[in-house]
């Protein structure tokens, strides 16, 4: 019971911090240049495969299990 709380605090902080990043992103690029850049999409899209073909090649990753 107390594992799942601290991995449902740790899940949740790491999603938020994820969040913030990509928020964080879109906030710089139309604060300097006043245009909204929507190829951060792409890049989000792109970062998930990268991690889903990374978990399934190296299903023994110590840190992710």
């Amino acid at each position: 019971m107390s594992g799942e709380i601290i991995n449902f605090i740790f899940s949740g902080t790491l999603n938020g911090a994820v969040f913030s990043l990509i928020a964080l992103g879109y906030s710089l690029v139309y604060g300097v240049g006043h245009i909204m850049n929507l190829a951060h999409g792409a890049y989000f899209m792109i970062t998930g495969y990268m991690l889903l073909w990374f978990l399934t090649f190296i299903p023994s990753f110590p840190l992710l299990n």
